[in-house]
């Protein structure tokens, strides 16, 4: 099975310093934050992305529903992509999905999905020396849950999906496994609200994975609305190179 899954697209890293590193920890509300959800239940607020377009296999990715009709997932599993779909299983049928927000410095996107029951998924935070869930699509069937352990906050200087130039994105660094098909999938909080998302692991180093911060998260559900019928398709740019 083919996945576009945790890319290995690290290319340098820089430690954040000084004060203002923090992730910002109020962007949930304090009724979300009191609303402690299990893995199991977020689990049942995902969907495998599946994305054509861009080669003779479909892109796969993990996303998480974060408002009534929109699942996040990383954008470079819909870049350049002609149809995208979602299931909740390998085998299960296939939905229609829409981009409505594609953020590839942030390598975020957006989709309108309108079949997941479950609701939403708060949004939470993480830090360094955090315990968190990685669950995603990774691997058969799925999806699946790993302990993973937040070791420190990154700035990564990743190349953009064309190699065409640099970007830079907050991040937080993990020790856990991550396999292909991951990449979408939330790290989960205590409370098991979304503490970053899933987008890479190390070309360096085994059981080492990167996850775009959850303030990047909720920039991009603030610049989109969480409630609006009449969201244009984003602009998704070219194919991966």
């Amino acid at each position: 099975m083919s996945h576009a899954g945790a890319r290995r697209v690290l290319v340098a890293l820089g430690l954040l310093a000084g004060c203002g590193s923090s992730v910002d920890t109020s962007l949930a509300t304090d009724a979300l934050i009191a609303s402690t959800l299990t893995p199991d239940e977020v689990a049942a607020s995902m969907v495998e992305v599946v994305a054509r377009g861009c080669g003779p296999a479909p892109a796969q990715a993990s996303a998480v529903k974060v408002a009534d009709d929109l699942v996040v997932t990383v954008a470079h599993a819909v870049a350049g992509a002609s149809e995208v779909t979602t299931r909740i299983s390998e085998d299960g049928p296939e939905t229609a999905a829409r981009v409505v927000a594609f953020d590839d410095v942030a390598d975020l996107a957006l989709l309108e999905v309108l079949n997941i029951e479950s609701g939403p998924v708060p949004i939470g935070s993480l830090e360094p020396g955090d315990r968190a869930t990685l669950i995603g699509f990774g691997g058969e069937g799925g999806p699946h849950q790993r302990p993973v352990e937040v070791t420190r906050k990154v700035r990564a200087t990743i190349e953009n999906f064309t190699h065409s130039a640099e970007v830079v994105r907050p991040s937080l660094e993990f020790i856990g496994d991550v396999t292909l098909g991951d990449s979408g999938g939330p790290l989960l909080d205590a409370n098991g609200a979304i503490g970053a998302i899933v987008f890479a692991e190390s070309d360096e180093r085994a059981a080492l994975g990167f996850a775009v911060r959850a303030s990047e998260l909720k920039r991009v559900l603030d610049n989109t609305g969480t409630s609006s019928p009449t969201r244009p398709d984003a602009d998704v740019g070219p194919c991966p190179s």
